[in-house]
């Protein structure tokens, strides 16, 4: 598992998979609160609900999984990207 996580992404960029992953999702679930947000706007409080209910859901497994890759070490290798500071 770790080192498929360590392989390149498919977002074509020099981003790992488990780089690509976490965007993935993140990205997945702040579209599910956006669009909520839209159908509380239009007043559509049974979709909205079930978008916000949505969103929380795939917010709570993002986060599940990034501490579960974290367990493994995935991120041990920030400061060698230069993300360590100076």
């Amino acid at each position: 598992m770790l080192e498929w996580l360590k392989e390149p992404g498919f977002f074509g960029t020099h981003a790992t998979v488990g780089a690509d992953m976490s965007q993935l999702m993140a990205t997945f679930f702040t579209g599910l609160f956006v669009i909520g947000w839209i159908q509380a706007k239009k007043r559509r409080a049974d979709a909205h609900h079930w978008m916000m209910f949505g969103g929380m859901i795939a917010m709570v497994a993002f986060f599940i999984s990034y501490y579960l890759f974290r367990q493994l070490g995935v991120l041990a290798f920030e400061g060698k990207e230069g993300f360590g500071g100076s």
